[in-house]
């Protein structure tokens, strides 16, 4: 199917989103559970073709080698094949030859981390922040918690044991409860919207294990839980457990009793 018939396509099912599953929370009731489009899980990063995407714009740029928009997105591509230094080679000359956008900065810090280098990630996504404090659904907060906990670790691989990105603390017990700095419902919703959008952009980039995303999807799979459903909770337990966070037996314990809530009940 073409790409311009498939897009199309997609742009006529609005209506979908307006759809409801019913799955159960953790008391065990029924509860409606929208269906985003395109969203089948609590994460719902995207696969893409990035080789194809990026044999486009090469060829953009054959033909307007000063494509601003074409090279940016030439070096996104390059990234996401895991050509983190030819990435970053091209946003350090975009920056130098015309510094200032919010994109330039946001990707010089993406590329830097994935070339291992996190103090400059951090000094380019604070940048980043300051020339467009909304970006990214205003959640570029957590890449910074992020990388400040990279660098901790650097310092004391053990950090994670006593430690965790945002500091919270869902207790030990089998049912998970919210942590006081989530006792809003504006706080859990910041929080939550943060930690789905900044995994989904950091599953594809970064392969398990990672204890920081580990980490990350331990508190997204007990937000799920609470907030959604205990189905939505398991999906994301599941990913946790992969990418061996430093709650490994808990996660389990917890995966295990968010999946007893799927069981069909006897007639």
């Amino acid at each position: 199917m073409p790409r311009t018939v498939l897009v199309l396509l997609l742009l006529t099912l609005p209506a979908l989103s307006c759809l409801n599953e019913t799955e159960k929370d953790l008391n065990g009731n029924d509860v409606p559970v929208e269906v985003d489009r395109g969203r089948v899980t609590e994460l719902g990063y995207y696969g893409r073709n990035w080789k194809y995407e990026l044999a486009e714009h090469e060829q953009a740029l054959r033909v307007k080698p000063d494509d601003r928009g074409a090279l940016n997105d030439r070096g996104v591509c390059l990234a996401h094949l895991r050509r983190s230094r030819e990435a970053l080679a091209i946003f350090q000359k975009m920056e130098k030859e015309a510094p200032g956008p919010y994109a330039t900065a946001a990707n010089l810090g993406t590329c830097y981390e994935l070339c291992g280098q996190d103090e400059n990630a951090l000094h380019w996504i604070r940048i980043g922040i300051q020339r467009n404090p909304k970006s990214h659904e205003g959640t570029e907060w957590l890449h910074v918690k992020i990388l400040e906990a990279k660098l901790a670790l650097a310092k004391d691989p053990d950090w994670l044991k006593s430690h965790s990105v945002l500091g919270l603390d869902f207790g030990s017990d089998l049912r998970p409860k919210f942590p006081p700095e989530l006792a809003s419902r504006a706080s859990r919703d910041r929080v939550r919207k943060a930690l789905r959008y900044q995994l989904e952009e950091r599953m594809p980039l970064v392969a398990p294990p990672d204890p920081v995303v580990g980490d990350l999807l331990f508190d997204l799979g007990n937000l799920a839980a609470l907030i959604q459903s205990a189905h939505r909770g398991q999906e994301v337990m599941e990913h946790c457990l992969r990418y061996r966070s430093t709650h490994q037996t808990l996660a389990k314990k917890r995966l295990a009793y968010f999946a007893s809530f799927d069981k069909e009940e006897p007639e």
